[in-house]
């Protein structure tokens, strides 16, 4: 990793955090946080920008892999044994080709930065990259690919993506989610109303300025469209008193509809945001079960559940797909939330969209039908299992449910409240999908099941 001089330089902690993304394959969040606290950076402007470029040169990687693929003599830039050098030409290239910065700026300051950091002949190299870069006429090289490819790298997205929606959506709308995709959503928070009044909060945002929308159907959401400062650095913030929480995860507490005297497991529950709603949502009177694989992940889980005085929630240290024949008591209701592609998610977590999402099917579709598999086992007769992914694939929505419908007769699909979205595909009408340029959240699938 490249160390700082006296300056902090936006571009170098970019490239610092884009490394450490490739290299450690760690969120995009976690590699600001880890740069910020290595060069302690407390500026929260500072940061603000630092956050834009590494989200917005990761939002377009594979459209400026393209291009300096094509300009290249020789190789791609996979092939460039330095991860700094391949991200320094990601920056660049960010900067000259999508938001058209001037080409005689980035160049100085991108080339003085490979001579401080690595060398001469380096910064030539990245220079004459950079300098093709700027006279490569990319709408007439796109012109020439076919459909697929071009509103691949058009809107910077993997074809397999496009391929996913073709069959049930019109070009015109795959055009719309991408453009969203390449957007940020508004900020959503929960008002923890068990510590907090809602009308408080509104009146630190209206002193603030902000800009925001309150849903009858959210009693305590705020989604926030404009803010003079972060979430974070806000009175309720740091008192605790919110939670901030993309609108399609709030649905799924409300969905699941959680009584005072209900007993509920959550099998995959850290980091906890569904947890900790659910347990407001009931008054901290009741019972819930949060149960995840990870200790780190959980005791992440405790703090938080301290912090808000919710006392009704029993953290274990399991893999709930061993849950059958462990567990004396049925539950009234099972949130199971499992791990999934987050394919719904490419707004928030834009380096998702190169993963190989084939590569991941397999194996996470046969982990989401285990842990179905086991709510059904362990919901009470008359009990309601909630399933709901940040995925967009049918895969690991409408094809298991149906699945679980055909092995079970004795569970049936519930109507949801709200229902906010679109209905599911498969003839599976009950269930719910959300999509960020409709929808303006994560992309979401939800499905209520009641077991007879």
């Amino acid at each position: 990793m490249a160390f700082l001089d006296n300056e902090l330089d936006r571009e170098i902690l970019a490239v610092e955090a884009l490394s450490l993304i490739e290299e450690e394959k760690v969120s995009e969040r976690e590699a600001l946080k880890r740069i910020s606290n290595l060069h302690n950076i407390t500026d929260w402007k500072i940061r603000s920008t630092l956050h834009a470029l590494l989200f917005e040169t990761l939002r377009y990687r594979n459209l400026i892999d393209f291009i300096i693929n094509s300009v290249m003599e020789k190789g791609t830039i996979e092939k460039i044994k330095s991860v700094f050098l391949r991200n320094i030409l990601r920056i660049g290239v960010y900067q000259i080709k999508i938001i058209k910065k001037q080409i005689n700026l980035i160049c100085n300051t991108l080339v003085e930065l490979v001579k401080k950091k690595s060398s001469k002949r380096a910064a030539n190299f990245v220079n004459a990259i950079l300098r093709s870069a700027e006279r490569f006429d990319l709408e007439s090289e796109l012109d020439k690919l076919n459909k697929k490819e071009y509103l691949a790298l058009k809107y910077s997205h993997p074809k397999w993506f496009i391929e996913l929606l073709s069959p049930y959506f019109s070009d015109e709308f795959i055009v719309s989610l991408m453009e969203q995709n390449n957007k940020h959503l508004p900020i959503c928070i929960r008002v923890n109303l068990t510590i907090n009044d809602i009308n408080e909060v509104i009146e630190e945002f209206d002193a603030e300025n902000y800009e925001y929308k309150i849903y009858p159907e959210f009693p305590d959401m705020i989604e926030i469209y404009s803010s003079s400062k972060p979430i974070v650095r806000t009175n309720a913030f740091k008192r605790n008193g919110i939670y901030i929480q993309s609108k399609s995860s709030i649905l799924v507490s409300y969905i699941l509809d959680p009584k005072p005297s209900d007993l509920i497991y959550d099998f995959t529950a850290a980091p906890g945001s569904k947890t900790l709603h659910i347990a407001q949502l009931m008054g901290n009177k009741g019972n819930i079960i949060a149960f995840d694989r990870s200790l780190r992940r959980l005791k992440e889980l405790q703090i938080k559940k301290g912090l808000v005085k919710s006392d009704l929630i029993n953290l274990i240290n399991s893999n709930s797909t061993y849950l059958r024949d462990c567990l004396r008591y049925k539950a009234d209701k099972i949130l199971v939330d499992p791990p999934c592609s987050g394919s719904g998610t490419f707004s928030n977590r834009p380096f998702t969209k190169y993963k190989s999402l084939r590569g991941q099917l397999k194996a996470l579709t046969y982990l989401q039908w285990k842990l179905l598999d086991t709510a059904v086992n362990l919901v009470k007769h008359g009990g309601v299992i909630v399933y709901s992914t940040c995925s967009i694939t049918l895969e690991e929505n409408e094809v298991i449910i149906r699945k679980l419908l055909e092995k079970y007769s004795d569970i049936i699909l519930d109507k949801q409240s709200p229902f906010i979205g679109m209905k599911g595909f498969l003839g599976l009408n009950e269930t719910q999908r959300l999509f960020p340029n409709l929808h303006k959240t994560e992309g979401f699938f939800i499905a209520k099941l009641r077991k007879k």
